[in-house]
C-alpha cells in the first residue's frame, strides 16, 4: 500500500490527544483563564466546547506565541462571546428566511407571470450564458434543474406530494420553495435582465445589487447554518446605494445588515428585526460591536432606516 503526503507530513504528530473535561479546565487556568466556579465550566465545556470557547481568543488581548492571556481573563467573560455569536447566527438566520421566503415568491411571479408554470424548465428563457458548461459537464441551467429535481423528489410534504398526485409536472411557483438559497441566487443571476428588474423594482434596488446581495446572503447563511464565527468572520464587499458611502466600515457585518433590512418589504416585519436586532445588541454590550463594524450610534441609524422605509 502507497500513502501520499503533502509536503511537510513528515514533521506532524499524529494527531491532538484527548483531554478530559477537568484536563481542559486545567489547561484554560494555565492560559490565565479565571474559573471560580469548577461547576459551571464543567457544565460550560460538556455543551460548548473547548475549542468553540477558544475560537474567539484573539478578539481579548491574547500571546499566540506562548498560548496565553497576558491579562487574567474571566471564563464567563469567553462564555459571553459565544453567546453573542450563537445569538447572531440565530438572527440572521430568521432574517434571512423571511427574505428568502419574500425573494422567491417575487421571481416565481415575475417568471411565470412572463413563461407560463413550466417556463423555468427551458433554458431559452435565461441569458445565454445559462447554457455554458459547469466543472461537472452540466449547463448551469441543468445544474439548477438537477439540484431541485433531486430535492422534489426526495420531498415528504403535503404540498408536493399532492401536486404529484394530482398533476404531471409541477408549477414553479411551488417547485421554487424547494430551492436551495444558493440555487436561488444562481437562478436569478441566470434571469433576462429584464426579468431581474422587474424583481428588483418590489426592492427599490438595481438588478445587480439584488445579484450580488443574494449570492453573499447564500454564503453567509451557510456560516449560521455551520455555526460559523460571524464576529471574525471575512465579510466581502457588499453594494449599497450612494447614501450610505463613507457611513460604515467597509467589508462588515453592519453593512450585510443594512443590505438585509433593505430587503424587507413589510413594515411590521422590520421593525421587528430591528426590535429584535437592538434588544440582542444591548443584551451584550458594546464590547465587541467595532469588530462587527457596528457604528456607536447604531440605533440612530436603524431606527432612521426604518423610517426612510416606510417612506417608500
Amino acid at each position: 500500500m502507497v500513502f501520499f503526503f503533502s509536503k511537510g507530513d513528515h514533521m506532524k504528530k499524529d494527531v491532538k490527544e484527548f483531554k478530559t473535561i477537568e484536563e481542559q479546565i486545567n489547561i484554560l487556568i494555565s492560559r490565565n483563564v479565571l474559573v471560580d466556579n469548577e461547576n459551571y465550566a464543567k457544565a460550560l465545556l460538556v455543551d460548548v466546547n473547548y475549542y468553540n470557547l477558544m475560537a474567539n481568543r484573539n478578539l481579548f488581548e491574547y500571546d499566540n506565541q506562548h498560548n496565553i492571556f497576558p491579562k487574567i481573563i474571566k471564563i464567563e467573560d469567553l462564555a459571553n462571546v459565544y453567546f453573542f455569536n450563537f445569538d447572531l447566527r440565530n438572527f440572521l438566520f430568521k432574517c434571512m428566511s423571511y427574505i428568502e421566503s419574500s425573494i422567491k415568491t417575487k421571481i416565481a411571479y415575475v417568471h411565470t407571470s412572463k413563461y407560463g408554470p413550466l417556463g423555468y424548465k427551458d433554458v431559452n428563457n435565461f441569458v445565454m450564458s445559462a447554457k455554458d458548461i459547469g466543472d461537472n459537464g452540466l449547463t448551469y441551467h441543468d445544474e439548477i434543474m438537477s439540484s431541485l429535481s433531486k430535492e422534489i423528489d426526495r420531498s415528504q410534504e403535503e404540498y408536493i406530494t399532492w401536486h404529484k398526485n394530482q398533476y404531471k409536472d409541477i408549477p414553479f411557483w411551488v417547485a421554487i420553495n424547494k430551492l436551495s438559497f444558493g440555487d436561488m441566487s444562481k437562478f436569478y443571476r441566470l434571469m433576462i435582465h429584464s426579468d431581474k428588474k422587474a424583481v428588483a423594482k418590489y426592492f427599490n434596488a438595481g438588478p445587480l445589487q439584488i445579484e450580488k446581495w443574494l449570492w453573499q446572503f447564500s454564503v453567509l447563511r451557510n456560516v449560521c447554518a455551520h455555526q460559523g464565527n460571524l464576529i471574525v468572520w471575512k465579510y466581502q464587499s457588499i453594494p449599497l446605494d450612494s447614501e450610505y458611502d463613507g457611513m460604515y466600515i467597509q467589508n462588515t457585518f453592519f453593512q450585510y445588515i443594512i443590505a438585509l433590512f433593505l430587503l424587507i418589504n413589510c413594515d411590521h416585519v422590520m421593525c421587528q428585526f430591528i426590535e429584535d436586532l437592538l434588544s440582542l445588541l444591548k443584551k451584550y454590550g458594546t464590547t465587541h460591536l467595532k469588530d462587527l463594524g457596528i457604528p456607536d450610534k447604531y440605533e440612530d441609524d436603524l431606527l432612521n432606516l426604518n423610517l426612510l422605509h416606510t417612506l417608500y
